[in-house]
Order: structure tokens, then sequence, then C-alpha cells
């Protein structure tokens, strides 16, 4: 009984990691100031309802920037999701679009529990323009298991910032 707790508390330390982010420019950022932006969420992989709360708070997040966000999800169960984009994108009128899928899961055996937990999750984000299949900015965002998605896309919209992608307009 003792070992188990003591094997739970050091899981549960080491799932706690800080949340990292990584981004690199592909092509020239946008020209203009983005105002609008369409979230593409890829949900094949992710664990249930991790983007949904993601999606709220990063809308929650740009909204203090004076930019709008709106959001189109799919898993493998979705009939033409490329022909749903392309719907999405005419309809929304984005500055840019945003997709985010899930690159990795990585997983550790809890033995209090019994079975595997996910210890970390990398998500993939990429940035295009709506008239250009290229990216032009991508990055990874490396989260723990209990790091809250508040936290992730916080880090994601400085990330944003911090390269310039999105202008530094914070509103009150």
């Amino acid at each position: 009984m003792k070992n188990s707790i003591i094997l739970s508390i050091i899981l549960f330390l080491t799932s706690c990691t800080p949340i990292y982010i990584s981004s690199q420019y592909l092509q020239a950022p946008p020209k203009d100031e983005v105002k609008k932006i369409l979230l593409v969420i890829n949900n094949e992989k992710a664990p249930k309802d991790y983007y949904k709360y993601f999606d709220l708070e990063l809308r929650r997040s740009l909204k203090r920037y004076k930019i709008e966000l709106q959001s189109y999800s799919f898993n493998e169960n979705t009939i033409s999701p490329k022909k749903a984009i392309k719907a999405n994108i005419q309809k929304y009128q984005s500055d840019v679009i945003m997709y985010i899928s899930t690159s990795e899961i990585i997983r550790v055996y809890n033995y209090s529990m019994n079975r595997d937990v996910i210890s970390e999750i990398i998500t993939k984000v990429s940035m295009k323009l709506p008239n250009n299949e290229d990216t032009f900015w991508e990055a990874s965002l490396k989260t723990g298991l209990y790091t809250d998605e508040i936290n992730s896309t916080e880090v994601l919209v400085e990330k944003l910032i911090q390269d310039e992608v999105i202008k530094n307009q914070e509103v009150n």
C-alpha cells in the first residue's frame, strides 16, 4: 500500500510537466493585421474533450487582442473534411487558418490505477493563409497531463505575439 502511494505521488509529480512551445516561419507572415482566425481542429488522436476546452480558452485568450475565433473540428468519422474545411473558410472569411492536431500522446503506466495514463500531449499547430495551401508558420506545443487548457492557450498566444503573427494590442 505504501509503495503504491509513493509511486502515485512520483507519477503525479512527473506528469506535471511545464508547457513547451517551439515555432518557426516557413514563409513570410501575413502582411495585413490578423483579426479573424478559423481554427480547424483534427480530433482523431486527441483525448475526449481536450480540444473542446482548448478551443474555448483560445477564443477567450484571443478576444483580449480583438481577434475573433471561429472553429471547425473533425475526426476519423467525418465525411469529406476537406470540403467542409473549404466551406468554412469561404463562410467565415478569416485572415488566417490555424490547424491543430495531436501529433503524439505519451503514456506511462500508473501502478496505483493499474493502467496506462496520458503523461504528455504534443500538439502540432500550423497556420496558413486562406488562399494558399502552404503553411507559413508552425509550432509544436508540448503539455503535460495536468496542464490546463488556460495555460497552454496563453503560451500559444504569447508565442504568436512574439513571432509577430498577431499584434500585441491587448484590450482591458
